[in-house]
């Protein structure tokens, strides 16, 4: 048996270089959350459903701005938009309408359009599970004369693909996956009781009655390896066990429990193996690996008879990092290679639960929220070295509860709450001490008004603009008027500027400095000091020397 690595204790922390949280919009401006939430990526926007002062609805955001897409819904009350799925350059998703009740949308990026009121009315079909196969949309939707079936839409035409379960009842759709170029599901027909199914996007077709007759084999955590698709599932003579399909053949994989039923559960594929929770009888539920030909108990974590509870593990290259739940430390996070187990961090101390949850791979770390008595739910990260708090974003033990996570731009982005913004857009990015601008020329015209202009660019690499800031312009040099010498101030102006941006920020010279720089050869040599902040509040100042041309 693998040997488990524990110490119940923290491991080291990660030794590379950490990624800073950093805000990054506030789609909801103010101290109310827009509560951003189910992002996808299209077209170099993120897609997501958040809530505004005319209620939850699509919005996108391109890295520097957010916009709403549709006015769909009045008032917090509703559904708001979920489902968000990508297929041919569309995101599609599911909403309710005081005029359509829940049916289904997609957007574009910039607008938004009614797909189908497949119930005509207020009622709503309330799409669910959709998913991307062959080039079209499907998902299950009710009707009244039909219940929940399986749809398919290619945002022109939307038809039902059956009527599994004959009548209003429904046939419990669940689980789609792709595998072998068929769509597969688990779904309840009269003849065979709720089994593995299948679709070519068609016709939908049995793909294996696992548990014989009208009994019900409850295929579930579909999940492919290989050329092969593996699922649990339950039959009379073997119980709740690990399933595979071909596409032609169902077999058992692994009995666990010979005895009983061994109940895996959170199948994950990492690499070539899956990661999974399962009972031999004997351990009880506990972590263990299949590489698709044989399972092994990677360890009896919670030794004896009592329950480990692995559960929503997270590949990280060839390991997985999960939680489980032991006597002396409660529910905390560890890793696995597949032959022993690390604790990660027992983040909160003794028996209590540090209760790690809603995590995410991305760039070999792997990040995730979990709870301490000090700073409630905060942001954590986890690699090869350990575990420790990223940042306290919402100091005190309120939490900010970080959910969402989303890579986007070569960036983690996801939703927390910082007690200023409220529940709003955030990402991880590398450090950033540092902020600059440019001064496009080196020379600017006045006008006989008056009126000048310098032009600033905030560069493009700024991640946390605008810059901001002013411009404080005077002679380079000292000048004589009437007998005396000194450095005169010409003017000042603010600016806020976004990164890429150029723009030109505007003078307006009073008359006497207007008469200066007409009869003053020596002050139309001037310098601009320019103070500027980021948003993150790192700060500079830039000088640079400008010509003034002036009419008249």
């Amino acid at each position: 048996m693998a040997t488990v690595i524990l110490g119940l204790a923290s491991l080291p922390a990660p030794a590379s270089a950490a990624l800073e949280p950093v805000f990054a919009n506030d789609v909801n401006p103010g101290p109310s959350s827009s509560f951003f939430y189910d992002p996808v990526e299209m077209d170099g926007k993120l897609i997501f459903g958040a809530g505004g002062p005319t209620g939850f609805n699509p919005w996108s955001f391109d890295g520097r701005k957010s916009r709403q897409l549709a006015d769909a819904v009045v008032g917090y009350d509703s559904e708001g938009p979920y489902g968000f799925t990508v297929v041919n350059g569309w995101v599609y998703y599911a909403t309710d309408t005081a005029a359509t009740g829940g049916e289904l949308w997609r957007t574009n990026g910039t607008t938004s359009e009614l797909v189908k009121d497949i119930v005509p009315g207020t009622e709503g079909s309330w799409p669910n599970d959709l998913t991307e196969f062959s080039g079209s949309l499907f998902f299950t939707a009710s009707t009244p004369a039909k219940g929940s079936e399986l749809w398919k839409t290619d945002g022109t035409t939307t038809v039902p693909l059956g009527d599994l379960y004959p009548g209003p009842s429904g046939s419990f759709i669940d689980e789609l996956t792709v595998f072998d170029g068929s769509l597969y599901f688990s779904g309840f027909a009269p003849a065979t009781g709720n089994e593995l199914f299948k679709t070519d996007g068609n016709t939908i077709t049995l793909a294996a009655n696992i548990n014989p007759g009208a009994a019900d084999s409850g295929p579930d955590d579909l999940s492919v390896l290989g050329a092969k698709l593996y699922m649990e599932a339950r039959t009379a003579a073997d119980g709740s066990e690990l399933f595979s399909t071909d596409g032609v053949t169902t077999t058992i994989a692994k009995d666990f429990n010979p005895a009983g039923s061994g109940s895996p559960d959170e199948l994950t594929v990492v690499g070539n193996r899956i990661f999974l929770e399962a009972d031999n009888g004997t351990a009880g539920e506990e972590p263990w690996i299949f590489n698709g030909t044989s399972a092994t108990m990677i360890t009896d974590l919670n030794p004896g008879s009592g329950d480990s509870d692995p559960e929503d593990f997270v590949g990280v290259g060839d390991q997985a990092y999960f939680n489980a739940r032991l006597p002396a430390i409660g529910r905390e996070p560890f890793r696995s290679d597949g032959t022993s187990v690390n604790l990660v961090a027992d983040i909160y101390p003794g028996e209590e639960s540090g209760f790690p949850e809603n995590g995410f791979a991305f760039q070999d770390s792997f990040y995730f929220r979990a709870e301490t008595p000090a700073e409630g739910s905060e942001l954590w990260v986890a690699d090869d070295s350990g575990g420790r708090l990223v940042k306290d974003i919402l100091p005190g033990t309120g939490g900010s509860r970080p959910d969402n996570f989303i890579p986007f731009q070569g960036d983690l982005y996801f939703s927390a709450d910082d007690g200023i913004h409220g529940y709003e857009i955030w990402r991880l990015a590398p450090p950033d001490h540092a902020v600059t601008i440019a001064v496009v020329g080196t020379r600017f015209k006045v006008a006989r008004s008056g009126k000048a202009a310098i032009r600033l660019k905030c560069p493009d690499t700024e991640a946390n603009g605008p810059c901001a800031g002013s411009i404080d312009l005077k002679t380079k040099k000292s000048v004589r008027i009437n007998g005396k010498r000194k450095k005169y101030r010409l003017g000042t102006a603010d600016f806020s500027i976004e990164a890429g941006v150029t723009r030109s920020v505007k003078f307006r010279f009073r008359k006497p400095i207007l008469k200066l720089l007409r009869t003053n050869p020596p002050a139309r040599s001037t310098q601009a000091t320019i103070k500027l902040e980021d948003g993150l509040g790192n700060q500079a100042t830039v000088l640079k020397s400008l010509k003034a041309k002036v009419s008249g």
